[in-house]
C-alpha cells in the first residue's frame, strides 16, 4: 500500500493523553478549561480540555450523557454529544468518580437540535452549502447571471450566502471584509469541485517591492517561468478578515507576494501589531485549494478563535528562495503560519517547499514600539492553544522537513507522515533539515511557551534529526510533552533519532515509540528533565540517558516489514506505508502499554487491550 498524494482512513480528532506518572496524589476536583470546538452539530465530536479528570469521569451537556465517550487523560475527554431539543449554548459539566465536579456555563452550543418540537429547525449550512450568488468569466452559470470578478461577488455577499465560482482563471487580488455568523457563514466556494477555480497573481499581483531582501527584476537565474522577480513583497494575494467565512476548492497561485492570509486585519501588514490577548476573529475555514507557487509565504492564520485549515495542497512557497543568492537574503519563509485558538489542520500535504511547511506559534515577530530584545518579553500573543493537527503528510521542504512547534498550549500531534527523500534541491546547510522541531522563539511573561502537547502514531523518516527539541529564548518553560506510539524510521545518514537542548523543561513521556533509525542515538541531555517517564519502547540501539526506561527494549531487528525504508526523490509523492507494518513474530507486537489514551493507530485501526509498540497495529 502506497501513500499517493493523500492518506486514507478514518481518524478520531481529539485524541490526548496525559504523562504516566509515578507516586500518587490526593484527589482534586476536576477544572474545564474550554469545549473545542465550542458550538457545531449534534454529529460532531467535541474535546472538553482542563485538569484533574479521573479515570472513570463523566460528562453531562444539558444535563444529559453523551452519546460516546473516549476517556483521553487527565486533561482531555472525548464525546459525542448528546441529541438536542434546543439550539444554541448549554452547560457542560464532568463528575469525577468522587463526586468532584466542574461545571462550564454555555460551554457549548448545539447548531442541529434533531429532538426540537416540530417544526424542526433547519440544519446547520455545510461547508458546500446551496449556491446563492455565482461568479463566471462568461456572466453566467447554467443559466444563472453571474459576476464576471471574484472581488464583485464577494462585496454582494450577505450572511448565510453561498458564491459560487465557476472554473477558470481569475487575475485579481481577492479581499474578504464582510464576514457571517455562527449560524450562517458566508461560503465561497467552487460551482464544481471536480473543476475548481484559480485565483492567479502571475507574479505580478500583489503590487510592492517591499522585500528587506530587495528586487531584482532583471535576474535570470531563477528555474520558474518569467517575469523574474528575485524577491517577495509581505502584501497577500488572498485575504479574509472577517468571522464565519469559509473558502472552500479554490486554487491561489503565482502571488508576487503571499497567497492567503486569515484573520484578524490588525496584524496585517505594515503594522504587524500584535495583540495582548486573542482572538477578534472566529471561525475562519480553509479547504480544499491549492495554495502554490508564491513568490513568499504560502498562507498566515492570525488571532482567530475556531480556524481550520483541511485537505489544502500547500507546495512551492517562498519560492525566491529558488534564486542564486546569499543565504542571509532568502530567510526562512512559511507554507502556512498559525497563531489563535480552537486550530484544526488536518488532512493537508505541505510539499517541495523553499520554508518552512508549517509554523504554529513562536513568531520573531517585532511589534510596533519593541525592540529585538523585547521578543523575550513581550506580552504579545503569539500562541496556538488547543491544536489538533492530524493526518497531515511532509515531505521535502527546504528550512524543515516538517511542522515547526512553537508556542503551543494544549494540543494534539497525531497520525502526521513526516519523510525526506533526500532530494538535495531541497537541502538547506547541505541536509534535509529536521523532520520534527519543537522550540519556541519568542519567550513569554506568564505560563508556559509550550505546554500539555502530545505527539502519537506519527511516522518520521530520513531527515538529520528525526525529532529535535531546542530551547532558543532563553526565558521559554516547557511542561508536558508526551511521545506515545511513534515510529521512527531511518534518519540521514545515521544522524540522531532525538535531540534535546531544552533546559527549562519538566514533565516529558515517552512510551511505546519504535525507534528503528541507525543506532537509534539520542542527543543532548535528558537526565535533568523533572517528571521524565519512559517505557515499552523500542530502540535499533541504546540510547543515552535518562530517556531509556527500565521496560525498553534493544533490538536491531524490531520486525517491520522494511525498516532501511526511504521514500524515492523520483516518486517523491509515494510512500509505501507498509514499510513501517509489523510482521509476525516482531517484538513490538502485544507489547505497548495498555492504554485508553491511544484508541486508534496510524490508519484509524482500534487498539486492543494489548497494543502494539509503535504508529502500526496488527
Amino acid at each position: 500500500m502506497k501513500w499517493i498524494s493523500q492518506l486514507a482512513g478514518t481518524f478520531c480528532i481529539g485524541v490526548s493523553m496525559a504523562a504516566v506518572s509515578s507516586g500518587s496524589a490526593l484527589p482534586q476536583d476536576p477544572r474545564i478549561g474550554g469545549v473545542s470546538p465550542n458550538s457545531g452539530p449534534e454529529s460532531r465530536d467535541v474535546t472538553i480540555w482542563g485538569s484533574n479528570f479521573e479515570p472513570g469521569a463523566k460528562v453531562y451537556i444539558n444535563g444529559m450523557a453523551p452519546r460516546g465517550l473516549w476517556p483521553n487523560d487527565t486533561t482531555h475527554l472525548t464525546v459525542e454529544p448528546p441529541l438536542s431539543q434546543v439550539l444554541g449554548p448549554v452547560d457542560v459539566e464532568v463528575v469525577n468518580p468522587d463526586g468532584g465536579t466542574a461545571s462550564l456555563k454555555g460551554g457549548f452550543a448545539y447548531t442541529t437540535a434533531s429532538l426540537a418540537p416540530s417544526p424542526s429547525p433547519s440544519p446547520s449550512p455545510t461547508e458546500t452549502g446551496t449556491c446563492t450568488k455565482y461568479v463566471s468569466r462568461s456572466g453566467n452559470v447554467q443559466g444563472n447571471p453571474a459576476y464576471t470578478a471574484i472581488q464583485s461577488g464577494i462585496d454582494a455577499l450577505a450572511p448565510g450566502d453561498t458564491l459560487c465560482v465557476a472554473a477558470g482563471i481569475y487575475h485579481e487580488v481577492v479581499r474578504v471584509t464582510n464576514g457571517g455568523t455562527p449560524m450562517a457563514p458566508i461560503i465561497i466556494r467552487a460551482y464544481d469541485m471536480g473543476d475548481r477555480p484559480t485565483v492567479d497573481g502571475e507574479y505580478t499581483l500583489p503590487t510592492g517591492d517591499d522585500s528587506p531582501a530587495g528586487c531584482d527584476p532583471a535576474a535570470t537565474v531563477d528555474r520558474l517561468p518569467a517575469p523574474r522577480y528575485a524577491c517577495s513583497n509581505i502584501n497577500f494575494l488572498v485575504m479574509i478578515a472577517a468571522g464565519n467565512v469559509i473558502w472552500n476548492g479554490i486554487n491561489v497561485i503565482h502571488s508576487r507576494g503571499a497567497g492567503i492570509f486569515a484573520g484578524d486585519a490588525g496584524m496585517y501588514p505594515p503594522g504587524w501589531v500584535g495583540r495582548p490577548t486573542c482572538c477578534a476573529v472566529f471561525d475562519i475555514h480553509v479547504l480544499n485549494s491549492a495554495i502554490a507557487h508564491e513568490r513568499g509565504v504560502g498562507s498566515m492564520i492570525f488571532y482567530v478563535d475556531g480556524a481550520m485549515f483541511s485537505g489544502n495542497d500547500v507546495y512551492d512557497s517562498n519560492n525566491y528562495a529558488a534564486f542564486d543568492r546569499p543565504a542571509a537574503d532568502l530567510g526562512w519563509g512559511n507554507g502556512l503560519a498559525v497563531t489563535g485558538k480552537h486550530v484544526t489542520i488536518s488532512n493537508n500535504v505541505f510539499h517541495e517547499q523553499f520554508a518552512e511547511p508549517l509554523q504554529i506559534g513562536g513568531f520573531v515577530t517585532v511589534n510596533v514600539g519593541e525592540t529585538a530584545a523585547d521578543l523575550y518579553t513581550t506580552t504579545a500573543f503569539r500562541s496556538v492553544f488547543d491544536l489538533v493537527m492530524r493526518n497531515n503528510v511532509f515531505y521535502d521542504n527546504w528550512a524543515m522537513n516538517g511542522p515547526y512547534i512553537g508556542n503551543v498550549n494544549g494540543g494534539v500531534i497525531d497520525a502526521n507522515l513526516i519523510y525526506s527523500t533526500g532530494n538535495p534541491v531541497y537541502f538547506r546547510y547541505g541536509s534535509p533539515l529536521n523532520c520534527l522541531s519543537i522550540d519556541s522563539e519568542t519567550g513569554v511573561n506568564t505560563g508556559p511557551a509550550l505546554s500539555n502537547v502530545v505527539f502519537s502514531n506519527n511516522v518520521i523518516s530520513n531527515c538529520t534529526n528525526l525529532i529535535a527539541m531546542r530551547q532558543y529564548a532563553p526565558n521559554s518553560i516547557y511542561e508536558n510533552l508526551s511521545f506515545y506510539n511513534n515510529t521512527l524510521l531511518p534518519s540521514y545518514r545515521g544522524g540522531p533519532a532525538v535531540v534535546n537542548t531544552m533546559t527549562r523543561l519538566s514533565g516529558f513521556a515517552f512510551f511505546n515509540n519504535l525507534i528503528d533509525s541507525p543506532e537509534g542515538r539520542t542527543t543532548g541531555t535528558f537526565n535533568a528533565i523533572p517528571g521524565l517517564t519512559s517505557g515499552h519502547n523500542i530502540w535499533s540501539s541504546t540510547p543515552s540517558g535518562a530517556i531509556m526506561g527500565l521496560t525498553d527494549r534493544v533490538s536491531k531487528e524490531p520486525g517491520l516489514m522494511n525498516g532501511a525504508y526511504t521514500a524515492a526523490a523520483s516518486a517523491p509523492a509515494e510512500f509505501d506505508l507498509d514499510a513501517f507494518e509489523l510482521v509476525n513474530g516482531s517484538i513490538a507486537r502485544d507489547n505497548a502499554i495498555s492504554s485508553s489514551a491511544v484508541p486508534r493507530d496510524f490508519f484509524g485501526t482500534p487498539r486492543p487491550a494489548t497494543p502494539d509498540i509503535g504508529a502500526y497495529q496488527h
